[in-house]
């Protein structure tokens, strides 16, 4: 059946090599294939693929709750023209199923399919990348030993996190740092997303309550990116983490006792 109509120019790249290069990649870069594991998704007509690659559990981090945060390799390839080309390195929270794109370690193959677009690049591209995982994990640690002070929250949602992902998103991110509950808010109800009236919805799991750290923020950002249904809005979104974790206001604890003096 056909799934759409492209140049004769476009250059066609198979689900399986895409998922072969990146494996290769990997591979190349000493990552030891007995103890990857795989996950595939694909559409009803094969045309769009989303495979994800996670990582031993040497690469992967405990965080302060006491939760596994695992790294891995997601690429994205459509044979019909409809997406680019994505590959690229994320953390994954497996408790709260929450994916979050944090920076040094990301590789980004944005390209359109055509006839400069040699396959043979992915798996040289990602060994790099890979080395910079440890920049990656010491971020978080990072974050987690930076507090944050509960007035902080809603002028942060109410300015950065409302300027980037809008009112509904920033007030489903502030809720879920005071309560640890999703929520549904009125879209038409005046007022800043801090004012908007809401609806307790579901329990995030694993989310921490109240956020104290930005850590337990990053986390409450990453569920409501992570549950975008556009696969190319969601890794928008949890690429902006790292930058409006930045925009927080935190104290790391030295800061607290150098104060005190």
């Amino acid at each position: 059946m056909p799934v759409g109509v492209v140049s004769h120019r476009y250059s066609l790249i198979q689900h399986r090599d895409v998922a072969t290069r990146c494996r290769d990649g990997l591979v190349d870069a000493g990552v030891d294939p007995e103890n990857l594991r795989y996950e595939v998704g694909i559409s009803q007509l094969g045309e769009w693929m989303n495979f994800r690659i996670y990582f031993p559990v040497e690469f992967g981090l405990c965080d302060s709750h006491g939760e596994k945060v695992e790294l891995r390799l997601e690429c994205f390839n459509a044979v019909d023209g409809s997406s680019r080309l994505i590959v690229l390195f994320g953390w994954y929270r497996f408790v709260c199923a929450n994916g979050m794109v944090i920076g040094e370690s990301r590789i980004e193959i944005r390209e359109r399919h055509g006839q400069r677009l040699e396959i043979e690049t992915i798996s040289k591209r990602i060994a790099p990348s890979l080395h910079a995982v440890q920049a990656d994990r010491r971020r978080l640690e990072v974050w987690e030993q930076t507090l944050v002070a509960a007035e902080d929250l809603a002028p942060w949602v109410d300015g950065p996190v409302t300027e980037r992902w809008g009112k509904r998103a920033a007030a489903r991110v502030l809720h879920i740092c005071r309560t640890g509950h999703d929520v549904e808010i009125d879209s038409f109800a005046p007022g800043a997303a801090s004012e908007k009236p809401v609806r307790l919805r579901g329990r995030v799991a694993g989310s921490p309550t109240p956020a104290r750290t930005k850590y337990d923020a990053s986390q409450a950002l990453s569920f409501v990116a992570t549950r975008r249904n556009d696969a190319d809005e969601r890794l928008s979104r949890q690429a902006d983490i790292p930058e409006l974790i930045r925009k927080l206001s935190g104290r790391r604890p030295a800061d607290r006792r150098h104060a005190a003096r």
